[in-house]
């Protein structure tokens, strides 16, 4: 294993990361609304949990297939496609492919288009999609990636790219494609079938970005879906490209309201004795600088009671 002086026990560093001055004088950026009743007495859990999810935008614009039936900006390719509400990893809507089980290849397309590139014409991109049948046929998918040095059907391919398949299960499977792509051309994103066969199967979760590898997946919606308050529609729902800003990196100041007393802690686990008490129908805050990095964890300080925590916290 390469060496990592974030393991060393006797780095100073390590053991006590501290903010940056650009990091210190930054504004805060960011917030989390805390809303959570304690699941079970006894057993403590975290209000918030530091979770620095990757910054990234999609460029598919209707990536859970939500809109349109068959979904919109989707087009059947030796296959009948249809929006479908059998399935679904995100929201409610799929997009069901049905091989017309004549030669392999078969699905359905995206027209990705052109990109804008830097100064080289180069760009990092990174295609990522789910796949899942009805039966666990084992039967393979894939993501293709066609490039065009004109508009993606006028008979000038010039090349493309095949990502690697995923075999048909019950289960919801990540396919992904990262490559280098010229952006002078045209392109355009196949979700089809490895070999000939005649397995219906569902896509969902259809995301572009440039990047280097694929992240976790993003869309407006999820900022209620999931709770991940960054994400963000750039337009129309649906209808539009969605981004996800930078996750809270660390917790720098919160307000917080308890109807029943309860233990708090901060980067650890709550306890009776590790704990801070909070009395029941009691507010309190940290408004001057604090630097938490892990998550803020709290317990019931009296026995068998469920307390409800509500407040906010802001970080960077």
């Amino acid at each position: 294993m390469a060496y990592n002086d974030n393991l060393n026990a006797q780095s100073w560093a390590a053991l006590n990361p501290v903010p940056s001055t650009r990091e210190s004088t930054s504004l805060l950026t960011k917030w989390y609304p805390i809303n959570k009743l304690l699941a079970v007495p006894g057993t403590a859990e975290d209000l918030y949990t530091v979770t620095p999810l990757q910054a990234t935008v999609n460029m598919v614009t209707n990536p859970s297939f939500e809109t349109g039936d068959p979904p919109t900006g989707m087009t059947a390719s030796g296959a009948t496609i249809t929006q479908s509400n059998t399935y679904a990893k995100y929201g409610t809507y799929s997009l069901k492919i049905d091989p017309n089980n004549i030669a392999a290849g078969e699905g359905a397309y995206y027209e990705l288009g052109r990109l804008p590139g830097r100064a080289d014409n180069r760009l990092p991109i990174s295609i990522s999609c789910y796949f899942r049948d009805a039966a666990s046929s084992g039967s393979g998918v894939f993501i293709k990636l066609v490039a065009s040095n004109t508009t993606p059907f006028a008979g000038k391919t010039v090349n493309y790219i095949n990502g690697s398949a995923v075999t048909l299960s019950t289960s919801w499977q990540r396919a992904s494609l990262t490559i280098e792509i010229d952006t002078t051309d045209f392109y355009t994103i196949y979700l089809v079938t490895a070999t000939q066969h005649n397995v219906d199967f569902w896509a969902d979760g259809l995301q572009t970005e440039t990047l280097n590898t694929p992240t976790d997946y993003c869309d407006g919606d999820q900022s209620t879906l999931s709770g991940n308050v960054n994400c963000s529609w750039d337009a129309t729902s649906h209808a539009s490209s969605s981004r996800r800003l930078r996750a809270m990196g660390s917790i720098r100041n919160l307000t917080l309201h308890t109807d029943k007393s309860i233990y708090l802690c901060y980067d650890g686990i709550a306890t009776a004795t590790n704990g801070r008490l909070l009395e029941a129908d009691s507010t309190m805050w940290l408004d001057y600088p604090c630097y938490i990095l892990k998550n803020i964890s709290f317990i019931n300080a009296e026995t068998g009671q469920f307390p409800h925590v509500t407040g906010e916290i802001w970080g960077a």
